[in-house]
């Protein structure tokens, strides 16, 4: 399955691992240049996850045409105020064949909206789901077991977030 994440903090990185677990085709995607290539130098953000390797297979881009295009799944990983602008610039890219699922925490400063209200508000889709609960990035990537709640109104989107994401460190 290919999957996007749309950013490259610590909690977009431990859901690649998980992603990866399950052989998927993963392309992460952040706005910053010199992130990208530290990212792709190092295989580590020592900022957020260090001593935390990532897999040479799972791939960094800027370009959000690149990242989107072709891809079944586009995870949101970035931070709740961060979400209008990015979500205006995925909405170029989108396809309705493709599955969002968000996993970021908060609400947008201007408006106190939740990142699924932006998301929404923009993307006209019902392939859409929420994935939250009690966890932190670095039990994730140390592949620590964690359960999340998966939250959708598509079938097929649970489906597919389930066959890309769930294995036997990570149940939804």
């Amino acid at each position: 399955m290919k999957v996007t994440i749309l950013g490259t903090g610590a909690y977009g990185i431990a859901l690649a691992l998980m992603f990866n677990e399950n052989n998927c085709d993963i392309t992460m995607w952040t706005k910053f240049e010199h992130e990208k290539a530290a990212l792709e130098k190092d295989r580590e953000h020592k900022q957020v996850l260090p001593k935390v390797k990532i897999p040479k297979v799972i791939k960094f881009t800027t370009d959000m045409a690149e990242a989107v295009k072709d891809k079944e799944i586009i995870l949101r990983a970035f931070p709740a105020h961060a979400v209008d602008n990015i979500v205006n610039e995925l909405k170029k890219y989108y396809q309705p064949s493709q599955h969002i699922i968000i996993a970021s925490k908060g609400i947008e400063n201007d408006t106190c909206l939740f990142p699924y209200d932006i998301v929404i508000n923009n993307i006209k889709t019902s392939h859409i789901a929420v994935i939250s609960g009690p966890s932190f990035a670095v039990d994730i990537a140390q592949k620590v077991p964690i359960g999340l709640s998966l939250a959708t109104r598509s079938i097929e989107t649970e489906r597919v977030a389930k066959l890309a994401l769930q294995n036997e460190y990570l149940k939804l």
